[in-house]
């Protein structure tokens, strides 16, 4: 297999008018106050088909969504190079050797102290303060049961599943350094996308006689990037190549110092659950000495959207009334840009916040209130 770069650069840009859906509107009119004939309804149809508001004009699509969009991927890209450069958080691990000890030794206490807790000691508290019919005392009840179940998920979600993946991990890195191979390719690949506003929302009137029609104009932008490439992996020939090696392999080298210090603060990941701060950390830290090729490829699309938002008939004077009935596609006028490089900026993202996400997280944060913040100090890192 032939691992050389075989990609081109590449720019390309078309205009589109994309028509979702058809349209059509109709006008009733009804003669009124006819005493020869009656009341009398004539139906027509006023316009089928599409209207297109105006001349088609298209909007750069250049803007904050591509950047965005790049973001996203480099982050994602930095991730799978420090995941294949260290198959295990050494660092990480000894600075939680104390509660890597304790789960050994105590393994899934809170889930046990639990199960053994409603079997006896919550059910038969719970039945004594339904009996008194004191509302603090079953509220007490209530709360230790709840901070129970609090602990019991942080146990699993800190605890258990951190110990086993830490495990496996170590498995594998001990493999990698005794069984290394002539060259190891591993191919990494991000993507993102992103879509931001442009502007403020502007509303029009056409008149196609005998209608009335308003429709709002709306532009944004919106983008897809993707960063692509492989890591290559040799033999060290010198000895200390290959301590430095080994020590990355086991997340013990100096550049995993900085991020390994965080991970180990407590409740640093509730600031990564709301910001990137450890992306960026990362990414300063990240070794890219491995890169055997890397390119980027984007999609940046800037859209000038036109919605129909209501057919009405105009009006009429007596003895004649009209009602009206339409319905309208959607159009939108869009700049596509497709833009393909060779070169693939890597460098640290910059600041974002953004919501958790995960419904795991919000669990995490949930235990953690429920818990008790200074009794759950020991849970510090690795939250889903």
């Amino acid at each position: 297999m032939d691992h050389q770069d075989a990609t081109t650069p590449f720019t390309g840009q078309e205009d589109l008018v994309v028509v979702k859906g058809m349209g059509r509107a109709s006008v009733t009119l009804d003669e009124v106050n006819v005493p020869s004939s009656g009341q009398r309804r004539v139906t027509a149809t006023a316009i089928k088909g599409v209207i297109v508001p105006g001349p088609a004009s298209f909007p750069d699509p250049s803007g904050d969504a591509l950047q965005r969009a790049q973001a996203q991927a480099q982050a994602r890209v930095l991730k799978q190079i420090v995941a294949a450069n260290t198959s295990f958080q050494g660092g990480v691990f000894f600075g939680e050797l104390r509660e890597a000890i304790h789960q050994i030794r105590h393994p899934a206490q809170a889930m046990r102290d639990f199960i053994l807790g409603v079997n006896g000691n919550y059910r038969k508290r719970l039945q004594r303060a339904r009996r008194s019919r004191d509302p603090k005392k079953l509220q007490i009840v209530r709360t230790r049961v709840q901070k129970a179940i609090a602990d019991t998920h942080l146990e699993l979600a800190f605890g258990v599943r951190p110990l086993i993946s830490d495990a496996s991990d170590a498995g594998a890195a001990l493999a990698r350094m005794l069984f290394e191979r002539p060259a190891e390719y591993v191919p990494f690949r991000g993507k993102g996308k992103a879509e931001a506003q442009v502007g403020t929302v502007v509303r029009s009137v056409l008149t196609a006689d005998p209608l009335v029609i308003t429709v709002e104009q709306r532009q944004f932008n919106r983008a897809k990037a993707m960063i692509y490439g492989e890591l290559v992996y040799r033999p060290a020939t010198f000895l200390p190549s290959k301590v430095h090696n080994w020590l990355q392999v086991f997340g013990l080298s100096m550049e995993q110092f900085v991020p390994t210090a965080w991970e180990l603060l407590p409740f640093s990941f509730l600031f990564d659950y709301w910001t990137n701060i450890g992306e960026i950390i990362q990414g300063c830290s990240v070794d890219l000495s491995h890169i055997q090729r890397k390119s980027q490829v984007w999609k940046a699309e800037g859209v000038l959207q036109h919605i129909y938002t209501s057919v009405v008939p105009k009006s009429v004077s007596a003895p004649h009334s009209q009602t009206g009935s339409g319905y309208f596609p959607t159009i939108e006028n869009v700049r596509r840009r497709v833009t393909r490089i060779t070169y693939a900026d890597l460098s640290p993202p910059r600041l974002s916040l953004h919501m958790p996400g995960h419904t795991a997280r919000w669990a995490n944060m949930a235990a953690l209130v429920v818990s008790g913040w200074k009794e759950s100090t020991r849970f510090k890192v690795r939250g889903s």
